[in-house]
């Protein structure tokens, strides 16, 4: 027990309830448990790393409590079906089907993916919207993503993540499905813009984000609010999810589970 009474629960006799789809995706996605002694330490301590904080706003000097209430008041948002302002924070965490994974990792957070929707996010986005090659209504939702990796946690669960968490907000705002006609399905892709602004110079970031299914719709421009750089110098790269490809992705890693079952490999 830690100085504020949180506890490092023993999740040994009842798993921790994760969301895993169809796939052999290295991660699965859970809450996180603003409860949990481990989950709140794994997250600060990402919060507090060197290389997190170079790419992260406003997290310098947070405490254990900081981000227990972040996450509780996130987790308690009831807006997510809503058109008003929502956030969500997702946990990353352990799958069993991840070989590269060490022992007793198993549904432990490895990283945090953080999805919300305010006015600002939505003015900045409909903003862009040539830029983004999105046609945009009153109703589309706009979702912003931001994502950190625990450092010390093996490589390639973040792409499986933010696959995952893009579909499982779309569950969540029931924005899109897949309409079958007998015996065929056809794609429909959801009403949802899903954008995540990343820096020039973070070159990791903007790798895991083309292999989650985004595609890189340049440099965009935006006032910086101390007046201390030049507008030229606050370019951040736009990457928007194509959802035909995350449909593709997800649908060809299911195909390649099913088949290795049946003994089988996809052609």
């Amino acid at each position: 027990m830690d100085e504020i009474g949180l506890v490092e629960k023993d999740y040994s006799q009842s798993p921790r309830e994760q969301k895993r789809y169809l796939g052999e995706e290295k991660a699965a996605i859970r809450l996180l448990d603003p409860d949990d002694l481990k989950d709140m330490s794994r997250l600060l301590g990402t919060m507090g790393d060197e290389r997190v904080k170079k790419w992260v706003e406003d997290i310098e000097d947070l405490t254990i409590q900081d981000v227990r209430n972040w996450v509780r008041r996130a987790q308690e948002d009831k807006r997510v079906g809503n058109t008003g302002e929502w956030e969500v924070v997702f946990g990353v965490s352990g799958s069993p089907a991840n070989p590269e994974l060490p022992a007793g990792e198993v549904g432990e957070y490895q990283g945090f993916i953080n999805c919300y929707s305010d006015l600002e996010t939505r003015n900045k986005v409909r903003g862009l919207g040539g830029q983004l090659g999105k046609k945009m209504t009153r109703e589309t939702d706009i979702v912003e993503l931001s994502v950190a990796k625990r450092p010390d946690s093996p490589k390639g669960q973040m792409v499986s993540g933010i696959r995952q968490v893009c579909i499982e907000i779309n569950r969540l705002k029931s924005k899109g499905v897949n309409k079958t006609r007998g015996k065929y399905s056809k794609f429909v892709e959801p009403d949802m813009v899903v954008v995540a602004f990343i820096e020039p110079d973070n070159l990791a970031s903007r790798k895991v984000f083309v292999q989650a299914g985004f595609e890189d719709r340049g440099l965009c421009y935006y006032e910086d609010e101390d007046k201390v750089k030049p507008l030229a110098e606050v370019g951040v790269h736009a990457y928007v999810l194509n959802w035909e490809k995350l449909n593709e992705f997800m649908h060809q890693e299911a195909d390649a589970e099913l088949l290795g079952k049946l003994g089988r490999k996809v052609i």
